[in-house]
């Protein structure tokens, strides 16, 4: 398996914690009852919590252009150290991120992001 659909593994899984984080944040605010139950009211939760559901969303909004990138790169046999290393940065950058956002800070979290797109666009260079 190529390091392209390795990195694709990886930034997938990653969205484990990604998407439980908001539910388990609220769940231990909120008790077991909550968690078990059907939800209808979200507990009042520590503002974390909000950022996690917010980098949740952005985490699977982009994931589908790195999915494209690197399955139509794997169809055309499209690798080199360029696509290796550009995947590699978009899990680094994608999981830098979630977590930098899930921490509040701001300015870094945002060129987390760009770099992982910026690693989409060195990936789709590759296919022309």
């Amino acid at each position: 398996m190529t390091t392209e659909l390795w990195c694709l593994l990886a930034v997938t899984f990653w969205g484990l914690p990604v998407v439980y984080a908001p539910a388990t944040g609220r769940g231990l605010r909120a008790g077991l009852g909550w968690a078990f139950g059907n939800r209808e009211v979200d507990p009042p939760s520590p503002a974390w919590v909000g950022r996690a559901e917010r980098a949740a969303r952005n985490h699977f909004e982009n994931l589908p252009l790195f999915v494209v990138v690197v399955l139509v790169a794997h169809v055309m046999d499209v690798h080199d150290d360029a696509t290796r290393a550009a995947a590699a940065t978009f899990v680094v950058a994608r999981v830098a991120h979630t977590l930098i956002y899930w921490a509040g800070i701001t300015v870094v979290r945002t060129l987390a992001y760009y770099a992982a797109l910026i690693a989409v666009g060195v990936i789709a260079s590759r296919l022309v």
